[in-house]
């Protein structure tokens, strides 16, 4: 397989990290752009923030921090989260890999996988919910809604055949700790996916052009009543 990315050796949360993606549209930012405006009512907030913050990080060369809320279960979450590859790795006989971001090679989009399978053949999200969210995710075998984006982005990114999307929740016994469901490329609507993010850099493109005259051009005169 071609492999048309490029693995920046760096560790998550680290503040090269925060820099590898600055002006990059990541996982965590596809379902801000794929969302859309109901009928009647204004475009969602999210998609509007993360256009501009995509545009005033290109301008800016660094990353924004806008101070993401963390919760007690968020932070849990990624303390439980290489527990959770480890049963990973026992139940399925696969050998996974830490990667600190994956950047594609011509387009300005990355991803921060949790793990990526033997020799790049496939890639895992690893969640460590609450026991009731692992209860539904176990109860409706599926790879649940909220996160299609994100795993999509994952696959649009790195080109590889396949994304598994885990839930890990040591609260359970048994095999029951770990939910496992395997996404495969051609069942996702990666063409609508890139007419999507298309459509969206255009947009950012168009900011960027909107900063760069507000910040070089002559300031507007002021009108005093």
């Amino acid at each position: 397989m071609t492999r048309d990315f490029v693995v920046v050796d760096c560790e998550q949360g680290t503040p090269a990290w925060f820099a590898e993606r600055g002006a990059l549209l990541t996982s965590t930012d596809a379902a801000a752009m794929l969302s859309t405006r109901g009928r009647g009512s204004a475009e969602p907030v999210g998609k509007t923030a993360l256009r501009l913050r995509l545009a005033l990080e290109a301008v800016r060369g660094v990353p924004i921090d806008d101070d993401p809320f963390e919760s007690n279960y968020m932070r849990r979450g990624k303390e439980r989260e290489a527990d959770g590859i480890g049963l990973y790795e026992a139940l399925t006989g696969e050998l996974v890999q830490r990667v600190g971001f994956i950047r594609h090679a011509t387009l300005p989009i990355g991803c921060s996988p949790d793990g990526i399978v033997g020799d790049f053949e496939g890639g895992v999200e690893m969640k460590a919910p609450k026991f009731t969210t692992h209860w539904d995710y176990l109860c409706a075998q599926r790879l649940p809604p909220e996160y299609a984006p994100q795993v999509t982005h994952a696959l649009f990114v790195t080109g590889l055949p396949w994304w598994d999307f885990c839930s890990y929740c040591p609260e359970f016994e048994g095999n029951a700790r770990l939910f496992r469901t395997r996404v495969y490329r051609d069942t996702v609507d990666l063409d609508a996916y890139a007419l999507a993010f298309q459509l969206f850099w255009r947009e950012v493109e168009t900011v960027k052009a909107a900063l760069g005259a507000a910040i070089h051009g002559t300031p507007p005169e002021v009108v005093h009543a």
